[in-house]
């Protein structure tokens, strides 16, 4: 696999950096590294904290199923960066459906694939991965010191480097793959959600149900109180504790 790599010591988000780039002629597998992003983008318009100690990066990449198909794109990454994880950690990471991985009950990494679209169609898939590799310097923000952790206590620029490499590798292994979806069945071992109690959060709100199953397409089945059944594609879901 052949991908160029562009180093950044800061940036405003390594998806918006990498879409202009897209736009202006980069070419696929082009990776874009930021040791810190000064506007860092999560799911639904949120910010994604983005501290020195972190993995931020994001991977140009082009569609390689018929349909832009975001929920296994996600899936696939979330198990490359669980895998990348527990090599470097030998700690078991999990994984919340659809986007998020987890360490200990908190959330150590985050998601977010965006389409870049030229001439009207979808060009470019952006695959932007967030990891909390190793503890910041003065900690989480109160916001979510009690739901973020990291991997690693003490930074380290050769283990950096060395899991940098591993979670590139293997999210080509995975993308590449993607029709075959090699990474299915440890992206359902991984998760943390089925069989559970789940609160679905909406544009119309939340309800209340339970994670049935993860189907071949990565979607939830969940059943809600009313015996009714919802596949779930993307949104949000919480996990009642």
């Amino acid at each position: 696999m052949n991908f160029e790599i562009i180093n950044l010591e800061s940036v405003s988000s390594t998806n918006d950096y990498l879409k202009q780039l897209a736009k202006g002629g980069a070419k696929e597998n082009t990776v874009v590294i930021a040791n810190n992003q000064t506007n860092g983008k999560g799911t639904k318009g949120r910010s994604f904290v983005s501290q020195n100690g972190g993995v931020y990066l994001s991977v140009l990449v082009k569609p390689k199923l018929q349909g832009f198909d975001a929920t296994l794109i996600t899936s696939a990454t979330a198990v490359a960066v669980s895998d990348a994880i527990n090599e470097i950690s030998g700690k078991d990471a999990q994984i919340k459906w659809v986007n998020d991985v987890y360490l200990d009950n908190k959330k150590v990494s985050g998601i977010l694939c965006e389409s870049v679209i030229i001439n009207g169609e979808i060009a470019f898939i952006i695959v932007g991965i967030g990891v909390n590799l190793f503890k910041p310097e003065n900690d989480f923000p109160p916001e979510i010191k009690d739901i973020a952790t990291y991997v690693l206590e003490l930074e380290n620029p050769e283990i950096k480097e060395k899991f940098i490499e591993i979670l590139i590798n293997n999210f080509f292994k995975y993308f590449e793959d993607l029709e075959n979806k090699s990474f299915l069945q440890k992206y359902r071992d991984k998760n943390l959600v089925t069989g559970r109690e789940i609160t679905v959060i909406s544009s119309t709100g939340e309800r209340k149900g339970r994670a049935l199953l993860i189907d071949d397409n990565c979607r939830l089945l969940v059943e809600y109180p009313d015996k009714t059944l919802e596949y779930l594609s993307s949104g949000e879901v919480s996990i009642k504790t």
